[in-house]
């Protein structure tokens, strides 16, 4: 994980402000234009990374 101190943010299931989740409107209204969310990737996860392209 990269920076370190970011480590504690990969635990899913400890949902803080700000944290964007699979559920998060963000990622349906992203979604719905075609868009695929870092955090549905199967290699390295980017949570914060959302793209044209799925990988």
């Amino acid at each position: 994980m990269l920076p370190e101190l970011a480590r504690s943010y990969l635990d899913r299931t400890d949902v803080r402000p700000g944290m964007i989740t699979a559920d998060d409107p963000v990622v349906q209204a992203f979604a719905r234009i075609g868009w695929g969310w870092g955090g549905s990737w199967n290699s390295l996860k980017d949570y914060q990374h959302f793209s044209a392209s799925n990988r």
